[in-house]
């Protein structure tokens, strides 16, 4: 389906963007300070690595995320143009710290031996914090992107579904850590290259029942969204549940709740 006409020529207000600009930017800054105390703890600037993945999971992957997804943002300072779409300064930014974040959290349940309950709570947390976004604020972001098309399970403008498909830092974390041995040193930027392939790996993996539907000449509409939407959702649970079987121990160690009070 193609971006409908009516959307195709707004543009974010400029009091908005100024203030998405801003706001994204500080964020951005504070966790490039973050990192390079991460870097100084840890011996590994891994974080700021994530932080120039996100960068490239902005441009390389995003852009077809909203083809398929049939998201449009709506027009403002450009960073560039793929498949027809604009990576706009703002979500350019917020990408980069949405990738970084997502991926270390899920590194340091790995890292630190924590449980699958830990796990799914995190997965949980994720999903809460992305609808407080959302939904509460959804006429505020009616201003800068909107969801077009049958998109199933709208709550106050956000699909839902979105939430299950947006984790892909679980699957780049995993393998960052799964093989951690061949990330040590100089091979350590080769999270730029992990990080892009495993987000879009994700998204695919979980959302290729909702791109199918959205886009094909057999069927369109409710009809064939809805029970593509669940398919969805379940693929995305069997991943974590498949993710964390593999990189969690079912109980949490002494040293992992140790680590956990005092992080």
């Amino acid at each position: 389906m193609s971006v409908p006409p009516e959307l195709v020529d707004r543009v974010v207000p400029d009091g908005v963007h100024t203030v998405l600009v801003a706001v994204n930017g500080l964020v951005l800054a504070g966790c490039v300070v973050w990192g390079l105390r991460q870097w100084w703890r840890t011996r590994t600037p891994l974080f700021l690595v994530l932080l120039g993945g996100g960068f490239v999971s902005a441009i390389v992957v995003e852009p077809y995320l909203d083809v398929h997804g049939q998201i449009w943002f709506y027009r403002a300072t450009t960073v560039v143009e793929v498949a027809g779409r604009p990576v706009l300064l703002w979500w350019f930014l917020t990408y980069s710290f949405f990738v970084a974040g997502t991926t270390w959290v899920f590194y340091r349940i790995f890292r630190d031996g924590g449980s699958r309950r830990r796990y799914w709570r995190a997965f949980g947390a994720f999903c809460l914090i992305n609808a407080a976004i959302e939904v509460p604020f959804a006429g505020i972001l009616d201003s800068i992107y909107n969801y077009y098309g049958p998109q199933p399970l709208m709550l106050g403008g956000w699909p839902l579904w979105w939430m299950f498909v947006n984790c892909g830092g679980a699957l780049i974390a995993a393998v960052l850590w799964g093989l951690r041995d061949h990330f040590r040193g100089p091979r350590v930027l080769l999270a730029l290259v992990v990080a892009p392939c495993g987000f879009f790996a994700w998204e695919a993996l979980t959302s290729w029942p909702m791109w199918f539907a959205f886009d094909n000449s057999w069927a369109s509409g409710y009809a064939i969204t809805y029970p593509a939407v669940l398919v969805t959702i379940g693929l995305s649970l069997l991943a974590h549940h498949l993710i964390s079987t593999v990189m969690c121990p079912a109980t949490e160690t002494e040293e992992a709740r140790d680590v956990a009070v005092h992080a």
